[in-house]
Formats: C-alpha cells, sequence, structure tokens
C-alpha cells in the first residue's frame, strides 16, 4: 500500500535484482552502465538490516557480460548467482567468495526449492540440479525462448517463462522438469492429432506435439519396446488447442520407445528412436 526509499547507494547504481532471505538479510545486484565512455560496473551488495546499509562483496568493471540475473540463497551462508556469458556461481560464506559451479552459457533466473534442489534459466534450455549445484543436467525445451523467469512450488511443480523478440512464451512443468509443456496455439483444432516428435532421433531431448479439439482429461504416455511404461510426460486436464511437450530421455538408454496419447475415446500411438 505504502513504499518509503530505504536505499539510493549511489544513484548512479541501478537494482537490477534482488533477493531476501528474511526482514534483515539480502542482497542487491547493480549495474551502472555508460555506453558512451565504454563504461560497465556489475556489483553484488548485502544487507543485514533490512537494507538500511549494505557492503560490497563483488564488484565487477567494464564487463557488461559478467551481469548478475538471478540471485537465490538456501541459507545464510549457501546461495547461487547466474550471470550472462559466465554460467553459475556458488558461496558457502554468505557471498564473501564464490566459485563457478556451470561456465558454459548464459544463465538468467534461478532458482532452489531445497538445499539440493534447483533450476536455472538459460538460452533455450532450463538448467536442473540435484546435488546442490555440483552438477547441471540440460532440458532443452524451446531453441525460441530464452528463459528470464523461473519459479517452483515444490520439486514437481514449476513455470519458465521468457521469449524471444516479440514472442512471449510460459512453459510449465509437473515432474520437475524432464517434461515442460507450451500451449503453442490457443485456436480450437478441429480434431484430435498426434504429431511425430521431433528431432528424431534425439538424443537425448525432444519434442512433441499434439492437438486437443475440447476441453478433456489428456494423457500422454512413454513405453518401451517390451511396452513397460517408463514416464508419463502428461496427465492432466487441457482446454482445446495445441501443445508442444519437450522431454528429456537422459535417463533412459539407447533404443525405440513409443509414446502415447489418450482423451476420452481418442488414442494414437508413435514410435520414436533415442541414441546415445
Amino acid at each position: 500500500m505504502n513504499w518509503f526509499m530505504i536505499d539510493d547507494y549511489m544513484s548512479i547504481f541501478a537494482n537490477y535484482h534482488l533477493f531476501f532471505l528474511n526482514s534483515s538479510t539480502g542482497w542487491a545486484a547493480k549495474l551502472y552502465a555508460a555506453p558512451q565512455a565504454n563504461t560497465f560496473i556489475n556489483k553484488l551488495v548485502k544487507t543485514t538490516n533490512g537494507g538500511q546499509n549494505w557492503i560490497t562483496q563483488i564488484c565487477d568493471s567494464n564487463s557488461i557480460n559478467n551481469s548478475i540475473e538471478g540471485i537465490y540463497f538456501i541459507n545464510e551462508n549457501t546461495g547461487f548467482i547466474s550471470l550472462v556469458h559466465f554460467g553459475i556461481k556458488k558461496t558457502t560464506d554468505g557471498g564473501q567468495s564464490w566459485v563457478s559451479v556451470f561456465n558454459s552459457q548464459s544463465c538468467y533466473d534461478i532458482k532452489f526449492i531445497n538445499d539440493n534442489t534447483g533450476w536455472v534459466g538459460s538460452y533455450s534450455d532450463i538448467l536442473r540440479t540435484t546435488n546442490g549445484g555440483l552438477n547441471w543436467i540440460k532440458n532443452s525445451v524451446s531453441q525460441n525462448c530464452v528463459f528470464l523467469a523461473i519459479n517452483f512450488i515444490n520439486d514437481l511443480t514449476g513455470w519458465a517463462g521468457g521469449g524471444t523478440g516479440n514472442f512471449p512464451k510460459l512453459f510449465k512443468t509437473t515432474n520437475g522438469g524432464s517434461v515442460f509443456i507450451n500451449n503453442i496455439s490457443a485456436e480450437m483444432p478441429k480434431k484430435y492429432s498426434l504429431h511425430q516428435n521431433y528431432p528424431n532421433p534425439f538424443n537425448p531431448t525432444t519434442k512433441i506435439r499434439y492437438s486437443i479439439p475440447k476441453t478433456g482429461f489428456v494423457k500422454l504416455v512413454v513405453y518401451d519396446a517390451m511396452g513397460r511404461e517408463v514416464e508419463t510426460l502428461v496427465n492432466k486436464t487441457h482446454q482445446a488447442g495445441t501443445y508442444e511437450a519437450s522431454f528429456n530421455g537422459s535417463a533412459l538408454n539407447s533404443g525405440v520407445y513409443f509414446y502415447k496419447l489418450i482423451e476420452d475415446d481418442f488414442s494414437e500411438t508413435k514410435r520414436m528412436l533415442m541414441i546415445k
């Protein structure tokens, strides 16, 4: 209802990202940019009194490519920052020192749901860790999306948003990120359809598109060559529209698999091939 200024911290710096662990302790990513003078300064600052005072923990001069795009702390000691072109860094001493835990591509928003499990948005990928950032697994979701925002409410359900140019996109997962579902068209299809996955063969990610002409409960299931269910990609009510599921098969062996769309009195099965 009401807001009051608590920090102008050298007003030449803009606050780009904020994260507060509690009412006292928080971090802010700050950027000063003067392109005409070829000057860029990126800072990470910390407060322990609710924002009244701030101390600098990271200061990087003349490198716009090192801008901090995401901040997340699990507790007062352990936290992560994501950076454009410089990946992900981790601290275990409250931000006094940082080590790189991923550095192969640009990274944006970051979210952890517990000490071990977290996600980072990137270009075309959602990165996931289940061991506190020691290793990151890529789930290639969309070749035309930069994932600038990501949030999870538990270890299974989350959303990732972003886009490219004037084409915003929002994705949702209900199985921790091995599958993200994107409603790519709200136009009502004339009939049910299940498209061939692409790419096919794939390694380890592929996309499956399907169309639903009316609201109904939808299942999309992957089976192995013996007919055993290996993963349920979709198991929920859909509105009429065309959807695309991004599937990560990194836990599967090479071989032939089948995926089946089931909705009311309709079902269709197609074959796909994973080669590692």
